[in-house]
């Protein structure tokens, strides 16, 4: 029996449940078929950046990593209300068998009220509240995705956007999006200003809608979305608005969550029913990858990075602009060296990631659409680049990067829509701009 899926994505409001189909596990395999619904420009919403960007890139990967039958795509004033419902009450239904599996991608507007009701924002959609002409409700989505026969389904909606600070004091800070509670302040209330989260704190990270600390006793601590178990605390979709203690001691390097590209061997990106996660690279708690690490950073898009006690640098998975620091866009499935001694700490992004060596100067390369390798362009660089001198540590976002002067001055640079520079605006930079 394949068991109900429940994939929240709060970050923009929304909430599904994909329909519980009854079947032997050893199910016959039918056709791929993949959704792809990206919008950056609306009739009355704030245009955005990337989302079109973000779902054509996960087309490609889709195409080029897996076997897809069909890819079904709506773009910009293409996605309307009314093509979104036709797609899921009448196309999709012809179209699906029981032994064919959904992949569902959204990028663009959502929008979560009072209520704690989310809404999917179609390109026609209204900015006013008590009309939501072209507002697509969950429980709608939830009705229509739950008429269809498919074996499997996955819906995935994009949304990242916080930062984490560690002052010189250990105590740590956070802006940005908060609608899982990755910010760690005990709510779900955006900040376009930094807001104290802890004490006694000697590491971070930022991931995808979550967050993981380090303190001073070398204890683990975690907090925001938890879905598929990225926070490693044994369960899965749950959220955590408070940061919960994970590991009690570091040293090793362990690695939990889902993965599609690296050491827990994924083949797939659906998603079954528990008894069949461990096929499909999906770990509820840690599993040791590596010895000798002195720090490590996860990405937001399935990379990791992390330097050893040696100086040397490390890296693994998804490598589609260079993220690695290895100079090629080929994916890597297991550890490889990119660096030998001098590396003192790296922080892998959405598609970009920035290595600090010893000697303070700060290196970035892959993805760069926001500016956020600081070179004052927006051109993607696959051979690493030069960034800054004079850094003492460093944090890579989505798309923006977070860099501390050895002056103590902090400085942040790209994407800025959500406040996440942490400067009171929400103008992206692709010159390093100085925050305090």
């Amino acid at each position: 029996m394949i068991a109900s899926i429940q994939l929240v994505a709060q970050d923009r409001g929304l909430s599904v449940i994909a329909k519980q189909v009854t079947g032997s596990p050893d199910f016959e395999v039918g056709k791929q078929y993949a959704v792809i619904i990206g919008i950056d420009r609306y009739q009355e919403w704030p245009s955005l950046k990337s989302a079109v960007a973000e779902a054509r890139q996960i087309r490609a990967v889709l195409s080029e990593r897996y076997y897809i039958d069909e890819f079904i795509e709506l773009y910009d004033q293409a996605a309307t209300a009314a093509s979104i419902r036709r797609l899921f009450a009448e196309e999709l239904p012809k179209k699906i068998s029981i032994n064919d599996s959904l992949l569902l991608f959204y990028a663009g507007h959502g929008y979560l009220d009072n209520s704690k009701t989310g809404f999917w924002i179609a390109s026609d959609g209204v900015k006013d509240i008590y009309d939501q002409k072209g507002w697509i409700p969950n429980a709608q989505l939830r009705n229509l995705i739950g008429q269809l026969k498919a074996q499997r389904v996955l819906v995935v909606a994009d949304a990242w956007d916080h930062t984490l600070i560690l002052k010189s004091d250990h105590t740590l800070w956070a802006t940005g999006t908060n609608n899982y509670g990755q910010l760690g302040d005990s709510t779900q209330t955006k900040r376009s200003s930094p807001v104290l989260v802890m004490s006694d704190v000697s590491s971070m990270s930022a991931g995808n809608q979550y967050s993981m600390i380090v303190k001073n006793n070398g204890s683990l601590w975690a907090c925001g979305n938890n879905t598929e178990g990225q926070l490693g605390d044994g369960t899965s979709y749950t959220f955590r608005t408070i940061p919960i203690q994970i590991l009690t001691t570091g040293g090793s390097l362990k690695f939990m969550g889902t993965s599609t590209c690296g050491p827990l061997g994924a083949t797939w990106i659906d998603i079954v029913s528990p008894a069949y996660w461990s096929d499909v690279g999906i770990a509820f708690t840690p599993t040791e990858i590596a010895t000798g690490v002195a720090s490590v950073s996860a990405s937001l898009q399935d990379h990791v990075l992390y330097t050893k006690t040696d100086g040397s640098l490390w890296s693994f998975g998804v490598n589609t602009n260079g993220d690695l620091f290895d100079g090629t866009t080929t994916n890597k499935n297991v550890p490889i060296q990119v660096l030998g001694v001098g590396s003192s700490l790296a922080s892998a992004g959405g598609w970009h990631s920035l290595v600090l060596k010893s000697d303070g100067s700060l290196w970035g390369a892959g993805t760069n659409s926001a500016g956020q390798l600081g070179n004052g362009t927006n051109t993607n660089s696959a051979v690493p680049i030069q960034m800054m001198t004079g850094v003492s540590a460093v944090s890579a976002g989505g798309y923006h990067s977070m860099m501390i002067k050895t002056d103590g001055s902090l400085w942040g640079v790209g994407e800025n829509d959500d406040g996440e520079l942490g400067d009171g605006t929400t103008t992206n930079r692709n010159v390093p701009v100085r925050i305090f």
